[in-house]
């Protein structure tokens, strides 16, 4: 599961928590490129629910940029499925198997 996150650049993690619940978290960094925080949402697992990944992965975008983050990749986010991005960098100094 890390490595696939570090692939994509955020993490997506049906049933991590709980059977019923998926979660979406992407990495905002800061004029270093490095790790300050991560939005993430908890919904129901259900049809649909990968929808809240570009709306997480815009917010994080947004306060990256505002942060004075180096841009990374090009084009719009990848959901799910899609074409794979470059990989990001782990946190470092904490493991949460996300990053």
């Amino acid at each position: 599961m890390r490595t696939e996150n570090r692939r994509q650049g955020y993490a997506y993690v049906p049933g991590y928590v709980h059977l019923d619940a998926l979660g979406v978290a992407e990495a905002v960094r800061d004029a270093r490129g490095e790790v300050v925080a991560a939005p993430a949402v908890i919904v129901p697992n259900e049809a649909g629910a990968s929808s809240v990944v570009p709306v997480v992965r815009t917010a994080a975008s947004g306060v990256s940029r505002a942060l004075g983050a180096p841009a990374t990749g090009t084009g719009r986010p990848r959901e799910p499925g899609g074409p794979r991005t470059a990989a990001r960098r782990p946190y470092e100094g904490h493991d949460t198997g996300y990053w």
